[in-house]
Order: C-alpha cells, then structure tokens, then sequence
C-alpha cells in the first residue's frame, strides 16, 4: 500500500528594506499522513522575494517526502502550482529554463520532484487553493510562513 501524505505550503516576504534593499522571506510546511503530523517553518531569507519563498516551500516539502509516496500539495500561489503542473515542462522542453525567473530554484524543484516518479512508484500532484479563505492547514501554513520571516536566524538568498 503506498503512504499519501497531504502538505500545505506557503511562502511569506514583506515589503520592509534591510540594507541594501534586501527583502526579508519565509516559508512554512505543513505536512499530514494519517495521524501523522509535522509543521515546519524556515530561517529568515534576506535579499528574497515572495515567489522564491513560495517556491523554496515547495522544494522543501518534496525533499521532506520518503519516494514512492503520493503527494498532494496545495499552495495558495497560483505562479508556483501552474510552473509545476505546466509551465516548467514547456520551458524545459523548448530549451528556455535559463532565462526564467528563479530558474535556479525550478532545477532545485525537478530535482526533487524527479526523486519521487519512475521506479519508486507513488505520484505527485500539485492544487491551488484560495488563501486566507478559512482553510486551516493553509492558515497554518501561512502562520508558519510569517514566523519564519521573523525568525532571528537569517540567511542570504542569491
């Protein structure tokens, strides 16, 4: 029988400059399989945008995850489900990944992603929700998210 694990993710940056205009993120995971539990939230990124914490939520998710599971992730940001679900492939086909926002992190991405298909079974799947729409474990997520951003542990985004 293969394990499904249900995650929220989400991503936090304010508008507040730091230094040399640096932008200060986080990110938040909520992860749920059976009565299993796990809740995680980052350091405090600097020189960061609200794209990349939403995408580095996502990164990490996977790399949480045992292979061979399946995996529904929600995000409430519509950019990082449609690249995952779409996008990227189209990029990555055409030869223009390089020359994308945050091209850096989608390879991170394929990389996680890829160690959960083929041999090892189990699928991957990525929904958008609508945020702050009451559901809990996006809350969550969006409550870990900011609390990362505050964290006193920083690091440097490139």
């Amino acid at each position: 029988m293969i394990n499904t694990v249900t995650i929220y993710t989400d991503g936090s940056c304010n508008n507040k400059k730091t230094g040399k205009g640096a932008r200060e993120g986080g990110f938040g995971v909520v992860l749920r399989c059976g009565d299993h539990k796990r809740d995680y939230h980052s350091n405090r990124y600097l020189n960061t945008t609200s794209a990349r914490m939403e995408i580095m939520a996502i990164i990490h998710a996977l790399e949480m995850c045992n292979p061979g599971w399946n995996i529904f992730i929600h995000s409430d940001n519509e950019y990082a489900v449609k690249t995952a679900n779409e996008w990227l492939w189209g990029w990555i086909s055409k030869g223009i990944l390089e020359s994308k926002s945050n091209a850096d992190l989608w390879k991170r991405f394929i990389k996680a992603y890829e160690k959960h298909g083929g041999v090892h079974g189990g699928m991957v799947e990525f929904v958008w929700v609508r945020g702050h729409n009451g559901n809990q474990l996006n809350e969550l997520a969006d409550k870990l998210a900011n609390k990362g951003r505050n964290s006193l542990k920083c690091i440097a985004d490139n």
